[in-house]
C-alpha cells in the first residue's frame, strides 16, 4: 500500500474529559490555508508536493484527500502499482488544471491535506471555546482529522439494561447524548448528531433519528456562525426519545439477533475493520460465519422468487447471539481503534442497529 511514498507524522487521536486539557490539546491541531490552482502544484513520486517554491510532505490522510480532489478513489490507489498511481494522478491534475484547491499546512510546514476551495472551517478552539461551560461533558476526542465532543443528559434516562447471560451490559444506564463534530481538514462540517451513552462502559451510539443539526454556513462570520449553532445543538427530538424510553428494555432485554440481521450488521462492520476483526468481535469463527451467510443469502434469493410466484416466504432464524452484547461490542471496538472516521462509523452502525431494533 502507496509503496516507497514518504508521508508526514500523523498526529495522534486524544481522549478528555476536561475542558481545559482539550484546549490545550486542540493547541497543537492548527492548519493554515493557502490557495492555489491545481496547475500551481507539483506532485512528486515519493508523495512530496511542491507548491509555491517548497517542497512539503503530506499525510497520508491529507494525500487521500488530494486523491479525491482528482477523483481517484483511495480504495484503488492502495491496491495498484505506484507508477500507475501517479501517472494517473499526473493525467488527472493536467485534466483539471484549472480546479481551485486549499493546502491546510501546518505550523512545522507539513501538509495536512489538500482539499477543494473554498475553505471556511471554525478552528478547534473556537469551537471549544462554546462549551467551556457546559455541564455533563462525556468526552472530547480530538484529531487532526475531527473534533468530536459529546454531552449527555442525566435528566432522563433511556434505560437500565441488564441481559441475561451477558457480561457486558449489566446494569448499564444509558442517557440521551449529542455529539458535536468538527474538522479542520473539511473531513465534515460542523454538525451535530444525536445518540445515547452508556455510562459502565463509556460507550457511545450514534443515533441520527434522534435528531441532527447542522452550523448555518451562509453566515460568514465564523463568531455569528458558531452563536447561531450553538442555539440550536439541542437536536434530540424528544417524541422518538420517548419511544427509545417505552420499547428499549422490551425489545432489546433478551433479544437475540435473527441470522438476516447479525449477518447484515456483520457485514457492515467488516467493511470497517475487516473480517479477523469483525469475527472476534461477532464472538464467530470464519466457516460458521460463512456458511450463516450462505444460508442467509440462499433464503433471500428464495424468497424473491417466493414473492413473484405467491408463495410463502421463509421466515429468519434466531440465532445465539443477544443484540446488545453484540451491539456494546462493536462500540467497544470503536475505542480502540486509532483512527477516529472508523470509529465514528463503528459507533454509527451500532446506533443504527439499535433504532432499527426499537422502531421495528
Amino acid at each position: 500500500m502507496y509503496e516507497d511514498i514518504i508521508f508526514a507524522k500523523a498526529l495522534k487521536l486524544q481522549y478528555t474529559d476536561d475542558i481545559n486539557e482539550a484546549t490545550e490539546i486542540a493547541r497543537s491541531y492548527c492548519v493554515t490555508p493557502s490557495l492555489f490552482y491545481l496547475r500551481d502544484i507539483r506532485i512528486n513520486v515519493d508523495g512530496t508536493i511542491t507548491s509555491g517554491g517548497k517542497t512539503s510532505k503530506i499525510t497520508e490522510h491529507g494525500f487521500e484527500k488530494l486523491l479525491k480532489v482528482l477523483g481517484i478513489p483511495a480504495r484503488y490507489a492502495r491496491t495498484i502499482p505506484r507508477d500507475l498511481l501517479f501517472t494517473t494522478m499526473l493525467r488527472l491534475q493536467q485534466d483539471m488544471q484549472g480546479e481551485e484547491i486549499a493546502i491546510l499546512t501546518r505550523d512545522n510546514g507539513d501538509i495536512a491535506a489538500i482539499i477543494k476551495a473554498p475553505y471556511d472551517e471554525l478552528a478547534y478552539l473556537d469551537v471549544l471555546s462554546g462549551f467551556a461551560e457546559k455541564e455533563n461533558v462525556n468526552y472530547f476526542a480530538l484529531s487532526e482529522e475531527r473534533l468530536v465532543i459529546s454531552l449527555s443528559f442525566p435528566e432522563v434516562s433511556i434505560s437500565g439494561v441488564d441481559t441475561y447471560g451477558s457480561n457486558v451490559t449489566n446494569n448499564d444506564i444509558l442517557y440521551p447524548s449529542i455529539f458535536v463534530y468538527n474538522s479542520i481538514l473539511k473531513d465534515v462540517g460542523l454538525s451535530v448528531v444525536g445518540g445515547i451513552f452508556g455510562t459502565s462502559k463509556q460507550h457511545s451510539f450514534i443515533m441520527p433519528y434522534i435528531g441532527k443539526a447542522r452550523a448555518p454556513y451562509q453566515i460568514t462570520s465564523h463568531e455569528q456562525r458558531l452563536l447561531r449553532f450553538l442555539e440550536n445543538t439541542w437536536c434530540i427530538d424528544s417524541s422518538f426519545t420517548n419511544i427509545l424510553t417505552q420499547k428499549f428494555n422490551s425489545v432489546l432485554n433478551n433479544y437475540k439477533l435473527l441470522d438476516s440481521e447479525f449477518i447484515k450488521f456483520w457485514q457492515g462492520t467488516s467493511r470497517v475493520v475487516g473480517s479477523f476483526n469483525a469475527d472476534a468481535i461477532f464472538k464467530i469463527e470464519e466457516e460458521d460465519r460463512k456458511n450463516l451467510a450462505s444460508f442467509v443469502k440462499d433464503r433471500n434469493a428464495h424468497n424473491k422468487r417466493a414473492k413473484v410466484l405467491h408463495e410463502d416466504l421463509e421466515p429468519s432464524l434466531s440465532t445465539s447471539s443477544y443484540a446488545y452484547d453484540v451491539i456494546n461490542g462493536v462500540a467497544a471496538f470503536a475505542k480502540t481503534l486509532s483512527n477516529i472516521s472508523d470509529s465514528l462509523l463503528l459507533e454509527k452502525l451500532s446506533g443504527s442497529m439499535i433504532q432499527s431494533l426499537v422502531l421495528n
